[in-house]
């Protein structure tokens, strides 16, 4: 037998209090923790998207200026052709372009043509035709750049080149942001051009990117009610675990303080196996907790990114396994030192100014900048930089993607789509926007610049009546589930008011949160040659047909028109003359 004093007792009590204090509040930090880095990520990967927009929205209008004045280039190079085969003088022709062009209007009405001859002299300008006759060689920005002068530098090139100028926009009375591209004639010395304003390239942003924000916070919210339910379930978890044991040391506690009970009375083996239990379950409640901060740690160690944290100087302070992995340092040989050290030499001041930045609360864009191995490797990269905590610190949280398969991939797309002539279509439901490409518009004999304002009405208005009913039908279908893949065969109409025949495919490839249809890509395949050769076979098939018809019978037929000519001449007593039938 053995006495244990009972005064004793009450600090088991107190220990299994502060263990299940320590895991409740580690369950809090540890969750806290993951839903930081989830929400970091998230709005790192929708700045990028943004980056991403910003550009295509950008591509897209520049394509469409491009594509304008090309073609005015073609019309005006034409045009001459035709003047000078009728005999009519140079000037004759410069005369009816410039009525021509000054009757252009694409965009909504802000899109116009511009012509401004070498010597810096006004031809063309419907915005402000006040101008014209005018010398406008000296006119200047708010930055003191003489941009005509620039533009008539541009033109004269043999590719033409694009400026960035402030010119009144039609309908307003103050000058807007222009990004202007310029091409030349250059025996004529004309400078001719064509922009869109930068005010109206914003709305466009603006709007997508409001609709992206919505998907940000709603994702954002996800986040936060998922993190709060596995805490709130780890803690009761906790809390379980630490009344199980608290029952039981109450339990030994009375029956220590009763006062019948003697120290003869008390059975040492007893308390020691109770105080057995105790333990296992305060090692198996801390083990739970020791499990979720190695899953905690494992997903950082396993993300796919770069992620690295910094101090306010920039130095590393912790990476995760990914770094050393991709970069191939060892990590003593990061710890400490400054992140400019995985980046090009030309580009290190850059992330310096970065991080100065955002120590003074300017938060920055997406960087596209290549990051480099230890062994001078180039990996293409698209990362970001942003305020954070590590170890309950404010830190900065450096997070890179590498882009190298995306960029190859995104190439060999436009290789692929340009080789196999197929015009792609993008569809936004929400906005009931489509953008389509060049190559869609050059299958119909136009540009995309002819047809702009691109909407789904533009495609609506070509599409032969007969089958648009069959393409919606497919469409629903297709937005039900019936069939994963939208395909249907239509006749569209082109330029010189001929049919031809393409192929329809497309994909719902996002859906709102209430399950509406959000975006769709697809591609349209000229199959005009196919169809016709179809109904070339058809028709010869018919013919075949209807000739076999006429043939039937006709064999048998022959046979006794012969043996009639030999019967006749048998009455003549003369030789039959088909033997073969005698």
């Amino acid at each position: 037998m053995c006495w244990i004093n009972p005064q004793f007792v009450s600090k088991p009590t107190r220990l299994i209090t502060m263990i299940n204090r320590n895991i409740q509040a580690g369950i809090i930090v540890l969750t806290i923790s993951l839903m930081v880095i989830l929400m970091l990520l998230t709005w790192w990967i929708y700045q990028i998207d943004l980056t991403n927009i910003t550009q295509m929205v950008m591509t897209h209008k520049k394509e469409i200026i491009v594509s304008m004045l090309d073609h005015v280039i073609e019309q005006i190079e034409h045009e001459r052709k035709l003047f000078k085969s009728q005999g009519k003088s140079t000037v004759q022709c410069q005369e009816y372009l410039k009525i021509r062009l000054n009757n252009i209007r694409f965009l909504g009405g802000s899109g116009y043509i511009f012509v401004v001859s070498y010597d810096g002299i006004e031809l063309v300008n419907p915005a402000q035709p006040s101008l014209i006759g005018k010398d406008i060689s000296h006119f200047t920005d708010s930055n003191g750049v003489k941009f005509v002068q620039k533009a008539i530098q541009y033109a004269q090139k043999p590719e033409g080149g694009f400026l960035q100028c402030q010119w009144v926009k039609p309908g307003h009375h103050r000058k807007e942001n222009k990004l202007v591209y310029v091409r030349g004639v250059n025996d004529w010395r004309w400078a001719v051009g064509t922009g869109i304003y930068l005010v109206d390239l914003n709305r466009k942003i603006s709007h997508a990117k409001k609709h992206f924000q919505y998907y940000l916070i709603t994702e954002l919210l996800v986040i936060i009610v998922a993190g709060a339910l596995v805490m709130i379930f780890m803690l009761l978890m906790a809390g379980r675990v630490a009344r199980m044991i608290r029952k039981e040391m109450t339990l030994l506690t009375n029956d220590l303080y009763t006062p019948e009970k003697t120290p003869h009375s008390f059975d040492a083996r007893y308390q020691i196996d109770e105080f057995r239990e105790i333990a296992r379950k305060s090692h198996h409640a801390l083990t739970q907790v020791i499990q979720l901060q190695n899953n905690l740690q494992g997903v950082f160690d396993n993300m796919e990114e770069l992620f690295i944290i910094l101090d306010f100087d920039g130095k590393i302070i912790a990476h995760n396994a990914t770094v050393t992995d991709r970069l191939a340092y060892a990590s003593k040989e990061l710890i400490n030192q400054p992140i400019t050290m995985i980046f090009a030499p030309a580009d290190r001041q850059k992330i310096e100014q970065i991080i100065y930045h955002i120590r003074a609360g300017i938060l920055p864009d997406s960087m596209a900048m290549p990051v480099i191995k230890k062994d001078g490797t180039v990996i293409d990269s698209e990362s970001r930089i942003v305020n954070g905590q590590w170890n309950g610190k404010p830190a900065l949280l450096f997070v890179s993607k590498d882009i190298t398969d995306l960029k190859r991939s995104k190439a060999r797309l436009e290789n692929i789509i340009h080789g196999s002539h197929v015009g792609t279509w993008e569809w936004n439901f929400q906005t009931n926007e489509i953008v389509f490409n060049e190559q869609w518009a050059k299958m119909l004999g136009y540009s995309l610049a002819e047809l702009a304002p691109v909407t789904t009405q533009t495609f609506i208005d070509r599409c032969h009546t007969e089958d648009f009913p069959k393409l919606e039908k497919k469409l629903h279908q297709h937005f039900n589930d019936e069939n994963s893949i939208y395909e249907e065969e239509c006749r569209m109409k082109h330029k010189d008011g001929s049919w031809i025949w393409l192929r329809v495919r497309g994909q719902l490839i996002s859906r709102t949160v209430n399950g509406d249809p959000l975006f769709m890509v697809g591609t349209h395949t000229d199959i005009t040659t196919r169809k016709h050769n179809e109904e070339t076979l058809r028709k010869t098939l018919l013919e075949t047909e209807r000739v076999n018809k006429l043939m039937e019978g006709r064999e048998q037929r022959i046979i006794e028109l012969k043996k009639e000519v030999n019967a006749l001449l048998k009455e003549k007593k003369q030789m039959p003359k088909y033997r073969s039938v005698a």
